[in-house]
């Protein structure tokens, strides 16, 4: 299947990161699905939070953990019950990537939750490192360095609130897309066997 990449500097009106030299192309239809979860969330909350991170293998891990999405499918649906216990509705998204010199995937993630209930990133990455040993069968003290928190540089914080009531919030919506983005990237994308992104809602 073809799938279409662009290397324009904004899609549907919003900035994406395609390099300062528009040579980094991105997949149009993973950018459409970030658009879709965003335009869904900002329709019925008038804020939000955004949180990114990136999951990773411990090293030297090569054969000790299935090569298709397992893992990461594991670990989402875990987040996602977690999530719902908690009486909050998200969005959730990962992208799956390999260098040619990697041994094993890693995961790009996004979640995306309810502004007013969400109030920061902390307990939601304490879950995140909680679910993703899990999903690997490790001890915390197994888990150093697996959960990158990425930070934003709009805000400078691992976090990212998009609210419709400040004057800002067609610049930040502008900014929220484009570092969200980052997961469409083209180049280390995985295009293996196995799907290379995948999404979810929480609690709707």
């Amino acid at each position: 299947m073809h799938r279409q990449t662009t290397i324009e500097f904004s899609h549907n009106n919003l900035m994406i990161n395609v390099g300062e030299l528009l040579d980094k192309p991105c997949y149009t239809y993973i950018i459409d699905k970030i658009q879709e979860q965003l335009k869904s969330m900002t329709e019925r909350y008038t804020r939000i939070i955004v949180i990114r991170f990136d999951l990773r293998f411990p090293d030297n891990s090569i054969g000790s953990y299935p090569s298709d999405n397992s893992c990461i499918i594991k670990f989402a649906n875990s987040l996602s019950r977690k999530i719902k216990r908690k009486n909050i509705t998200g969005t959730f998204m990962w992208a799956r990537e390999k260098k040619s010199n990697d041994r094993m995937q890693h995961y790009h993630c996004y979640l995306i939750m309810d502004g007013h209930k969400v109030l920061n990133s902390f307990y939601h990455f304490k879950f995140a490192d909680e679910l993703w040993n899990r999903a690997l069968n490790l001890k915390p003290e197994e888990n150093s360095g697996l959960v990158h928190h990425c930070h934003c540089n709009a805000t400078k914080k691992n976090f990212f609130f998009l609210d419709k009531n400040k004057p800002n919030y067609n610049y930040m919506l502008q900014e929220v897309n484009y570092w969200l983005s980052y997961l469409a990237k083209v180049n280390t994308k995985d295009n293996s066997k196995y799907r290379n992104f995948g999404c979810s809602k929480i609690n709707w």
